[in-house]
């Protein structure tokens, strides 16, 4: 659950809450959209400060529309259809609603908003509001006094900052885009080991945070040199003859080296008569995918630096 303050003149009694597990999708083959659920409540207050009694007797919230983005938040994805549904509090007593925000998407809208997903799917909402303010006014009927509330001013409100909020990769792959038409994907866990080669790790940042950043060059480079890393780590360990790193690491590194490597000879590559110079070029699918190859090289490579003689290190003394 991630919640925010909400402000309506003085009052900055408001709380606007999203559960982000309970976003879904729907109708990804006619019309997409995403559906947001918030919560909008306001509680009781005492005394507003700087109010007189006639200018703080409540308001309505007539309608509800938010602004979707993803990553920093500059990136505008799409605005949710306008709610009227008004929500009145006059501080007598507190006051919630809950609202399901559409958002309609497209295909390109929503092809850019999986390219910008890093496992979990990060979205922000930027919310606008039409609210009512009341004023009490006094009527005099039958020789007596009644106080009314009667609508003083309308005013339109721009929710700031805007709130952030992670949807889980297990549920945002399972459950979302199956109802965009996006299909089902496959989740790949890889455990992190214990770190045995610390400095691959520090490599696997830096390739990580340049693919965060767009720059597939940099991705290459860090796995490559990851993966240079680990294949001295377990000539060290093993020696060339020995079978697991002659047969069982060289197999797996030889394909893994090739891949990572590739991107060193594109310009090569472009003068060849074989290709089109457009065509030779390394992007997003590219460094995803070798990424993946790191991590489980990786992971492989630290289990069998774990192991000689076919038994755990910690509880074999020869190799101690």
């Amino acid at each position: 659950m991630v919640e925010t303050d909400v402000t309506v003149g003085r009052f900055s009694n408001g709380r606007i809450r999203i559960e982000p597990s309970e976003v879904r999708a729907g109708n990804g083959t006619v019309y997409p959209f995403l559906i947001v659920p918030v919560e909008l409540s306001f509680a009781k207050v005492g005394a507003v400060p700087g109010y007189a009694k006639r200018e703080a007797s409540g308001f309505v919230v007539l309608s509800m529309q938010a602004i979707l983005s993803v990553g920093s938040g500059s990136a505008r994805i799409a605005d949710s259809i306008a709610i009227h549904d008004p929500l009145e509090f006059k501080n007598k007593y507190d006051v919630s609603r809950n609202y399901s925000l559409e958002f309609p998407l497209d295909p390109q809208r929503i092809k850019y908003l999986e390219a910008s997903r890093r496992g979990n799917m990060s979205l922000g909402l930027r919310f606008q509001f039409l609210v009512s303010h009341y004023e009490p006014l006094v009527i005099q009927r039958d020789g007596q006094s009644e106080e009314h509330d009667f609508v003083s001013n309308y005013e339109r409100l721009a929710q700031r900052p805007e709130i952030r909020f992670d949807i889980a990769q297990s549920h945002w792959v399972n459950q979302v885009l199956p109802a965009l038409d996006l299909g089902e994907y496959f989740l790949i866990e890889i455990p992190k080991g214990k770190k045995t080669v610390l400095g691959a790790w520090q490599y696997l940042e830096k390739a990580e945070a340049a693919f965060r950043h767009w720059n597939s060059k940099e991705v290459f480079a860090n796995c490559r040199e990851l993966g240079s890393l680990l294949d001295q780590s377990m000539k060290n360990k093993f020696g060339n003859s020995h079978f697991t790193y002659s047969i069982r690491w060289n197999r797996a590194f030889r394909g893994f080296s090739d891949l990572a490597s590739w991107d060193l000879h594109l310009e090569d590559l472009k003068k060849s008569p074989k290709y089109s110079p457009d065509t030779v070029q390394t992007n997003k699918s590219d460094a995803e995918h070798l990424l993946l190859r790191t991590k489980a090289l990786l992971k492989y490579a630290e289990e069998m630096l774990l192991l000689k003689c076919g038994i755990l290190s910690h509880v074999c003394l020869v190799c101690r």
